[in-house]
């Protein structure tokens, strides 16, 4: 089974998440790992700006996966509300990794975007739900990258 970012839910046990999903053994410990791109094809980058980046990345899950920076560091609260920290494979999770622009819409979920030279962040909050989920992008070789997804929803 593999992981979700986009459907974990509130009642979802941390404990029950590593065991089924083969995650307990990627506990960042601080170390560097190797980064490797996931391209299945040859996708070009769809945009220098950020703005028109992020709305092609929302939107075709072929650009997600050639422009999501394997491992993907992933962060999200257990059951206490202690922080947990992932290195993520990309046999650990599926795509799409963040909601198409007309999921935002439909659902409600309120996104700020904060650009700052080579990084950006994507906070996106969903009223009523407890979701609260932050995407740091960064540009390498020309291009922007989703390199971590902190889920800090309860």
């Amino acid at each position: 089974m593999k992981f979700s970012p986009l459907t974990r839910r509130r009642n979802t046990s941390a404990r029950t998440l590593l065991m089924c999903c083969g995650l307990g053994s990627m506990l960042l410990s601080g170390a560097t790992h190797a980064q490797e791109t996931v391209t299945t094809t040859a996708v070009s980058c769809p945009a220098q700006d950020f703005s028109p980046f992020l709305t092609a990345f929302r939107n075709d899950v072929q650009i997600q996966r050639a422009f999501t920076t394997i491992p993907l560091a992933y962060s999200m609260l257990d059951d206490e509300f202690n922080p947990r920290h992932f290195s993520m494979q990309a046999a650990d999770f599926t795509f799409p990794v963040m909601a198409s622009t007309q999921s935002v819409h439909a659902e409600g979920i309120i996104a700020e975007v904060s650009v700052q030279k080579d990084t950006a962040t994507v906070a996106e909050q969903q009223a009523g739900t407890g979701r609260y989920t932050v995407y740091l992008f960064q540009r390498q070789n020309g291009c922007w990258r989703l390199h971590a997804i902190d889920d800090q929803s309860t």
